[in-house]
């Protein structure tokens, strides 16, 4: 029997504010649980160029809920043998490893600013297709506990007095404004506060299209407001691989769609979760096409 390489993700330190770095622990977490060694490599948040590694200490900048053990000297990659996975804010192999994986958790380039050239041999990943149409395989997990959803019935007899503003990286590309009469919303607030906020809001107007944030106030009964598209396209932000109830400014303005029509918005809420539901229901089963997809791409099954 052959036997399967270690697959080593790079990521930087566990943070709840990143869907993109929960993705990278998450995925470390679930190849462990059906038995492919896996470890992170973390990045040090020093350094701007992301090409450099720090050894945990303590287990800092983990999530001891997850099981995600982190290498702590890179002699422990066998750089011919084992698979690399970088994300895509990573430029080149800093590793210098043969088997390379680049997943891309947004598109190339929206983070950083430089763009990551593609090698011939490199094994891509996107984590929505509109991220990167061309990947070899899109991988794909919905980050949301529904076991904490609120129920439909408890979203509706929540009082909503309130709107909000969310900037998030909406300020990357123009500038951005709170909108008059609303609090703004960021992630320096507990997970309590935050969801308190988005349960005693109506609307969020938002400057970010995706963003963890838009689905977060849709499961807490917050209608989403986008206030721009920048800098995606329609088809992007519309065919995203889960469809979030939301409105345009335009619909807000002219008292469209969901602006007096609640129920309508709940029952696309309640079709959403549903879409949740299922994906992670087949979790297991696209984790595995996908390890099948890497590994005869390197030729190592």
């Amino acid at each position: 029997m052959v036997e399967l390489p270690h697959i080593f993700i790079a990521t930087p330190p566990f943070n709840e504010g990143s869907d993109g770095v929960k993705m990278l622990h998450f995925l470390c977490h679930s190849l462990n649980k059906v038995g492919i060694k896996s470890s992170l490599i973390l990045m040090d948040p020093r350094d701007p160029s992301n090409n450099s590694f720090i050894s945990p200490m303590a287990d800092l900048g983990l999530n001891k809920e997850l099981n995600t053990p982190a290498v702590k000297v890179l002699n422990e990659i066998d750089l011919l043998r084992d698979v690399i996975i970088y994300p895509e804010i990573i430029q080149g192999n800093p590793l210098k490893g043969k088997n390379i994986a680049r997943y891309f958790l947004n598109k190339n380039g929206f983070i950083t600013g430089l763009p990551v050239t593609l090698c011939e041999t490199d094994f891509v990943l996107s984590y929505q297709k509109i991220f990167e149409p061309n990947a070899h395989f899109n991988l794909f997990y919905p980050m949301q506990n529904v076991d904490q959803i609120p129920t439909r019935d408890e979203v509706k007899t929540c009082a909503r007095s309130l709107s909000l503003t969310y900037i998030g990286k909406g300020s990357k590309y123009g500038d951005c404004i709170r909108i008059g009469g609303t609090l703004g919303l960021d992630w320096k607030k507990t997970k309590e506060e935050y969801h308190l906020l988005l349960e005693s809001s109506k609307f969020v107007f938002t400057w970010d299209p995706i963003t963890g944030v838009v689905f977060d106030a849709v499961v807490r009964g917050c209608v989403p407001v986008l206030l721009t598209l920048i800098p995606w396209g329609d088809k992007e932000v519309y065919n995203q691989e889960i469809h979030i109830p939301t409105m345009t400014l335009l619909d807000f303005d002219e008292k469209l769609k969901y602006y007096k029509s609640y129920e309508s918005f709940l029952d696309d809420r309640d079709a959403m979760i549903a879409g949740v539901i299922e994906l992670q229901k087949n979790w297991d089963t696209r984790l595995v096409l996908f390890l099948e997809s890497m590994l005869n791409w390197f030729k190592l099954v």
